[in-house]
């Protein structure tokens, strides 16, 4: 994988086309990001050459109808590259993309990827993430769908919304965490864990307080992209096993939906031994009673809702949403969740 970073980083694509003879695109962005952003108005003087066919017309955590209806466009035609720009949806909508159509002909098409949140590493992963029926699936093959270009030009968050700057924030930040306690984890993943830790406490509330300030909309960036790789090795645990049928079926963003579980999950695992006394050193949390004040307070303070009850949810919702609960994810967790487990933490933030 290539990275370039910095504003005005969006001028290498001229290079890759260069390099990758690219001349028909398939381009897959958001709905309104896309132009919102500031980015469609640079892609189409750099792509103004070429033969480029936009493709946006999926929902946020998008369904696999949304991507056959993708794959159906891409397959009338050859194309070159793949570029995708936006959040974790158009993202995993391009490797998507990308993976079915090889799987049909064998061919691979290289991938490019411009984030233009700070929250879900996609670009760091070869993960792809969609739904069936409205249940979470997950794909991948590294050297297929890893991305083959990625870059990071962080003036593409200075239009995100307050919420979405501190949902896709919090995203980042369960991921950096479960990675850190997943059975997956290794010295390598938890590297990457600590730096994501350390950079999201300094930046996550200036980013959502002070929009004008840049800076720390890229170090959140940046943040993001190291969560990514750990849990490209790692992967998550109970708290993002639990957000799926939350933001499917509830309308949660995800990352707030994450950040829901995480106090409780968090209580829960400490109970297994000492293995999260580094995590609770990098996070100042030292018993647990700590917990909540620490992740009540951050939410509050970037204008997240921690209660269910808050979200439109029900009490009698409660069980269909423990049921619901993604075993993969759930088996990477480091203390073995049962459905009465998975019940107390839903109730614990109702």
């Amino acid at each position: 994988m290539i990275e370039y970073s910095g504003i005005g980083s969006l001028k290498n694509i001229h290079e890759i086309k260069k390099k990758e003879k690219a001349i028909n695109i398939f381009l897959v962005t958001g709905k309104n990001s896309y132009d919102k952003c500031g980015a469609k108005d640079q892609m189409d003087l750099i792509l103004k050459d070429c033969h480029v066919t936009r493709f946006s017309n999926f929902s946020p955590g998008p369904s696999l109808e949304n991507i056959l209806s993708g794959l159906n466009i891409f397959c009338k035609q050859k194309y070159d590259l793949i570029i995708a720009v936006g959040g974790g949806s158009p993202i995993d909508v391009a490797k998507a993309i990308k993976f079915f159509y090889h799987e049909e002909t064998s061919n691979i098409v290289p991938l490019v990827v411009i984030p233009t949140t700070a929250g879900s590493g996609s670009e760091a992963t070869y993960y792809i993430v969609y739904y069936i029926n409205g249940i979470k699936q997950s794909k991948g093959i590294f050297s297929l769908t890893h991305p083959d270009y990625v870059i990071f030009d962080y003036s593409f968050l200075k239009t995100l919304s307050p919420l979405l700057t501190a949902s896709t924030g919090m995203d980042a930040f369960g991921q950096a965490i479960e990675s850190f306690w997943s059975i997956n984890s290794n010295d390598e993943s938890r590297n990457y864990s600590s730096i994501a830790i350390k950079l999201i406490m300094s930046n996550l509330r200036l980013s959502v307080k002070t929009p004008s300030n840049l800076s720390y909309r890229k170090n959140m960036m940046l943040a993001a992209n190291y969560a990514g790789k750990a849990i490209n090795i790692a992967k998550t645990t109970a708290c993002h096993a639990i957000s799926y049928f939350l933001s499917s079926e509830f309308n949660i963003n995800h990352g707030h939906a994450v950040a829901l579980t995480l106090a409780p999950v968090f209580r829960y695992n400490m109970d297994i031994d000492d293995s999260l006394y580094e995590l609770r050193l990098l996070l100042g949390i030292k018993t647990k009673s700590d917990v909540d004040v620490f992740f009540d307070g951050l939410m509050n303070d970037v204008g997240l809702d921690n209660r269910l009850s808050k979200l439109g949810i029900r009490k009698k919702d409660i069980r269909k949403i423990a049921y619901s609960v993604n075993i993969e994810r759930l088996g990477n967790n480091p203390r073995k969740l049962f459905y009465k487990d998975i019940l107390n933490i839903l109730e614990d933030i109702y």
